[in-house]
């Protein structure tokens, strides 16, 4: 089931725009959280990407960050 879960959330990350994933609201937390992480650079490190994801309750493997 997990493996299904996996599947179908690679699926929508691949194929459908951003903009049907999240509400207005919603992209604009994301961006707020990813600007207040990178402390100004162009880049996250994956330390700071888990704990951001982590605090909105999605837990990516290593290999997906």
């Amino acid at each position: 089931m997990e493996k299904t879960k996996q599947d179908r959330a690679n699926f929508r990350v691949q194929h459908i725009p951003i903009e049907e994933m999240f509400t207005a609201q919603e992209l604009m937390d994301l961006k707020t959280a990813f600007e207040a992480v990178s402390l100004g650079e162009a880049f996250v490190n994956t330390e700071s990407l888990k704990a951001l994801f982590a605090d909105m309750q999605i837990y990516p493997t290593d290999e997906q960050l």
